[in-house]
């Protein structure tokens, strides 16, 4: 063989090395064993914290882990937000009820603490999947590392398979992204988890195809059950869109609806499938021969679950020198700009910040004792529209109207109770404390003072029902349209309420919780009008409302539009904050359309009577971390926003 001269075998090396270079590293066990030698235990103990909390968390993260690898990738796009004119994944239709993208946030704050800048988000998820799937069905594996973070996120490129397609439609999705029909057969069993939407089955039970009704291959009985819960009307009525309720992926899971076993294969050869894209398994031979498989042998199931998810965690990553490593996962916003939220932002900047809030707080509750619902409520109308950044508290101008006078803010109250403060801390504090921040501080006291436990000195000792983040910057805009559009309305059924809590990333545990600041305040006779008289076409009264509650109350609301008559949300204890209001929505006196509509979930609904029979403290305890939860929402901190001088006007 001849050798090759000095200078050709130095071009060639050259060029192997350059190729080299360019072929980014595969994604290897123990990535971060240096660079964050903890960085898998965090992940696991935020995880398990949260899960701990609400095991519905389990099979979300599993969820996420899918929804994230099925579009460009496992580069955790999916948790990017949309920006103006560009909508991004999270916000594609088939992503409006991804949950917990809050448990990212506080992995990746736990994470940016311990090892800035190293940790991806991909992994993140990826990590958490991994763990979810520990805790509910003992499905341990060791996850290879290493992905970074892509920065494109569009939900123009959402090609998830619908809940509805055919086995080759499926298995086509499947291997148009490396994955074969062993994995589409066995990842499909982490459907034995969780809930749907009956809209999402309703053609399965009154409109399948020309030449029948129903679905053929579906067993009787489950049909006969899904029909009961899901009635034909069930996404077609406006008027009865409360009753479009969540039913139970799998109804014989003996784990429950959060935990992860092979109970789905036996359902599934048995017709009792809910999802049609999980019936259609049997109509393949191979498909059907691997579910008889993993129905009889748990530990095959499990084992092979392990492989799919580490092959689905391989699809289409970025590593290397590819992507970047976020700062921040962009799934909710409270880390935005160069700054988080945190507790105690203000202990040096203005040391008194938050007992100067406490102190006027206190004294406008003491000199009406039902001043505590209005500041309550003013947190909640201002995050549910822009995010937590104090637009309700601006003021109209000409050619623009202003959150605070749309329809649905006419009875806000409390405004001079947030301009007393904001006086107060800017002249001590001059430029300093946010109108947003005050929002959320105001209405942890007036909660806190309205709670029983918490003035006797049983709760804490400094006197909050819970620890508020602070360090929002307020936002320069406001626009009554977006106030109207956003804000969850007294009419509301469960399938919209869902909607808008999972459009700000909040859980169906935290729509239950939050709904209970409704055991304090008062509300008018035009929030319930519809529900006296003219609710549907057939009837005048809403059958879900108990019947001499409602006689009750026309007595009280003899006027449709009367907009002074006074409605106790929950009677006789209207500045008392407790688990009452919960056995008033079991009994069908919840006084809104949309506090008995949390009876037409499952979860919503067994939340619900375990706040009613449970220690008032469960509540309690829960209700603050709702709270947090949803003073994270579309924050901006860091250089975002103002700290406006007086918070009516944009400075």
């Amino acid at each position: 063989m001849a050798l090759l001269p000095r200078h050709s075998l130095l071009i060639l090396l050259l060029a192997l090395a350059v190729q080299a270079a360019a072929v980014p590293p595969p994604l290897q066990l123990g990535f971060y064993a240096r660079s964050c030698p903890r960085a898998e235990a965090i992940v696991r103990r935020v995880v398990h914290r949260r899960a701990a909390l609400d095991r519905s968390v389990l099979p979300a993260l599993i969820r996420l882990y899918f929804h994230d690898c099925f579009v460009r990738g496992c580069d955790g796009s999916v948790l990017i937000d949309s920006t103006p004119g560009h909508p991004a994944e999270k916000d594609a239709p088939p992503n409006l009820t991804l949950r917990m993208l809050d448990v990212i946030d506080d992995v990746k704050s736990a994470l940016e603490k311990a090892c800035p800048g190293v940790v991806s988000c991909a992994d993140i998820v990826a990590l958490a999947a991994r763990d979810a799937a520990a805790m509910a069905g003992r499905v341990r594996y060791q996850l290879p590392t290493g992905r970074r973070d892509g920065t494109v996120s569009s939900a123009a490129e959402v090609n998830l398979p619908s809940p509805s397609v055919s086995f080759a439609e499926a298995l086509s999705a499947f291997r148009s992204i490396g994955l074969g029909v062993v994995d589409l057969t066995t990842l499909l069993g982490s459907h034995t988890m969780g809930f749907c939407h009956c809209g999402l089955i309703v053609n399965r039970l009154y409109s399948y195809n020309s030449t029948s009704q129903f679905d053929p291959t579906m067993d009787a009985g489950l049909r006969a059950v899904l029909r009961h819960r899901c009635p034909p009307h069930v996404v077609t009525t406006p008027q009865n869109e409360s009753r479009d309720v969540i039913v139970p992926m799998n109804f014989v899971a003996p784990l429950g609806p959060f935990g992860l076993d092979n109970s789905f294969y036996p359902s599934v050869l048995a017709g009792r499938a809910v999802l049609q894209i999980d019936q259609e398994l049997t109509s393949s031979g191979a498909a059907r021969r691997i579910a008889a498989m993993f129905a009889s042998r748990p530990g095959n199931f499990r084992r092979q679950f392990a492989r799919s998810m580490v092959k689905l965690g391989g699809v289409n990553v970025l590593t290397g020198r590819q992507g970047e490593v976020l700062v921040a996962s962009s799934a909710h916003g409270y880390g935005g700009g160069d700054g988080k939220l945190r507790v105690g932002f203000y202990k040096d900047s203005c040391p008194d910040a938050e007992a100067t809030v406490r102190r006027i707080v206190a004294k406008a509750v003491h000199e009406d004792p039902t001043a505590n619902a209005p500041l309550l409520r003013l947190h909640f109308h201002d995050c549910f529209v822009r995010g937590c950044e104090g637009s309700v508290l601006i003021n109209s101008t000409k050619g623009n109207t202003a959150e605070k006078d749309a329809k649905p803010n006419h009875t806000l109250d409390a405004f001079d109770v947030i301009d007393d403060i904001k006086e107060a801390l800017e002249k001590r504090c001059p430029g300093t404390v946010s109108c947003a921040d005050i929002l959320a501080i105001a209405a942890r006291d007036a909660v806190s003072l309205a709670t029983k436990v918490v003035t006797d000195g049983k709760w804490s000792k400094d006197g909050n029902l819970y620890e508020v983040e602070t360090g929002r910057r307020d936002g320069r805009a406001s626009s009554a349209k977006e106030a109207v559009k956003n804000l969850p309305d007294s009419f509301d059924g469960i399938r919209k309420l869902i909607k808008r809590f999972a459009s700000k990333n909040l859980s169906l545990k935290d729509l239950a919780v939050l709904s209970g600041a409704h055991a304090i305040g008062k509300s008018h006779c035009p929030s319930i009008a519809k529900r006296l008289r003219n609710f549907t076409e057939h009837q005048d009264r809403d059958p879900t409302l108990d019947r001499e509650y409602a006689d009750r109350l026309r007595l009280r609301c003899r006027r449709p539009k009367d907009n002074t008559t006074e409605l106790e949300m929950v009677p006789g204890s209207s500045t008392t904050f407790g688990t009452a209001y919960y056995g008033l929505v079991v009994k069908r006196r919840g006084l809104f359309h949309s506090d008995e509509a949390l009876l037409r979930n499952d979860e919503t609904e067994r939340l619900v009577r375990l706040y009613r029979d449970s220690p008032e403290e469960t509540f309690l305890r829960d209700f603050g971390v709702s709270m947090v939860n949803m003073g994270r929402v579309a924050v901006l901190t860091g250089n975002q926003g103002d700290i406006r001088k007086r918070c009516a006007f944009v400075n």
